[in-house]
């Protein structure tokens, strides 16, 4: 196929490290992954929105089949409201929702089984911080309950 032509010879040429494909204006960017070895283990295409939102992220083998794949979506204030994880044969592996108030902060985050029951909720208190990360299992049963403090800020629990 046409795609798999362009992706033997991105791979090629960034295999030869003749481009970085890492084009800050495009709406599509193309960037290997590297074990500890530093040689190149799969490609992330990552594709943005006209707003420079990240809309599409898919990680390809070195065969140039998809492993994986996450789309996006942003409310009309640019906040991420919504990501749906695929598996290679196009199943839904996981998604989630997150709630904004009306200045935009960030209120609940949902994440779904494939199914749809509930994975786990997480609650933030009006600083942004994670207050409580509830987490279920398949059946919907709550499975532990964390009370935490995390401040965004600093990046750690508190």
């Amino acid at each position: 196929s046409r795609f798999f032509f362009f992706f033997c010879v991105m791979l090629m040429a960034v295999k030869q490290r003749r481009i970085t494909m890492d084009n800050k204006n495009s709406s599509r960017r193309i960037q290997p992954l590297y074990d500890s070895k530093g040689c190149i283990m799969s490609l992330i295409e990552i594709e943005y929105d006209d707003n420079g939102h990240e809309i599409k992220y898919t990680k390809y083998n070195l065969d140039g089949s998809k492993d994986w794949w996450i789309e996006k979506e942003y409310d009309e204030n640019g906040n991420e409201i919504k990501y749906i994880c695929y598996n290679s044969d196009g199943s839904i592996a996981i998604w989630s929702e997150t709630e904004y108030d009306c200045k935009g902060d960030q209120q609940a985050f949902t994440e779904y089984y494939p199914h749809g029951s509930i994975k786990r909720i997480r609650e933030y208190d009006k600083d942004k911080n994670i207050i409580k990360c509830t987490y279920y299992n398949p059946d919907g049963e709550i499975v532990s309950v964390k009370d935490e403090v995390y401040h965004k800020q600093y990046e750690k629990k508190i």
